[in-house]
């Protein structure tokens, strides 16, 4: 048997970091029904094309190793793809730009100004709330044969949903997953996962002081938008656009 070693990405050269991120995206493409192709010209903007199976789409993206938006990629008909919070966002620039907008103080920056650029390590909570929606998730499966479903009381559709929901809370409670990652994990706005914390015994409101009053924020902005907000509320959410 070949011996494997597993890579550190930190150790990576620019080059070697751009092959290892494209093929992790392709990776989560796949489940998406998406075929990959990368580029070694840059051809209109994009790094890769991704054409989905039995379909006419054929996205144009842009790989990069962190969030940001750049005046060049403009009005081009590109995606852009990048990390943060342990998990791969997909998204059009253009989309990327108006979310900088509403959640951030970018486009008043004078490296966007001056530049036309402008990029960030992290991005804030409140445009990883506004970035969900494009989240590139991948699937896990979790065999329950029909004895322990009658055991249970719950239908196979019912099992999925809760078991991801216990899974969700229990990485929050354990503070490996932040609270947004959670509520992507649980498929469902972060608001909402707030509320349903208490149902499992955590307690909702043991972040820091700043994290309390962003989430509170979202909660309120959130109440506002959707009135019956809380227990028992389905919400049906995409992935990417």
């Amino acid at each position: 048997m070949v011996p494997l070693k597993r890579i550190v990405y930190d150790r990576l050269n620019a080059k070697q970091r751009e092959i290892y991120n494209f093929h992790k995206v392709a990776a989560l493409l796949a489940d998406y029904g998406f075929n990959c192709i990368r580029l070694d010209d840059d051809w209109q903007g994009a790094d890769f094309l991704a054409y989905q199976n039995g379909g006419s789409k054929t996205l144009k993206v842009q790989l990069k190793s962190r969030v940001g938006i750049d005046r060049k990629y403009q009005g081009k008909g590109l995606y852009i793809a990048f990390p943060a919070d342990d998990c791969w966002y997909l998204l059009p620039h253009d989309k990327l730009i108006a979310i900088a907008r509403e959640t951030t103080g970018w486009l008043q920056t004078s490296s966007w100004k001056e530049r036309g650029a402008y990029s960030a390590t992290q991005p804030s909570r409140r445009m990883l709330d506004r970035l969900s929606d494009h989240a590139l998730r991948r699937s896990v499966q979790i065999d329950c044969d029909d004895e322990m479903l009658s055991a249970l009381g719950m239908t196979a559709d019912e099992f999925r949903k809760e078991a991801r929901m216990l899974v969700a809370v229990k990485l929050h409670e354990m503070g490996r997953l932040s609270t947004g990652a959670a509520a992507r994990m649980a498929d469902m706005p972060k608001p909402l996962f707030l509320t349903k914390l208490a149902d499992y015994g955590v307690d909702a409101f043991a972040g820091s002081e700043e994290e309390l009053r962003q989430d509170l924020a979202n909660a309120r902005e959130y109440a506002r938008n959707v009135p019956s907000a809380g227990r028992g509320v389905r919400v049906d959410r995409g992935t990417t656009s």
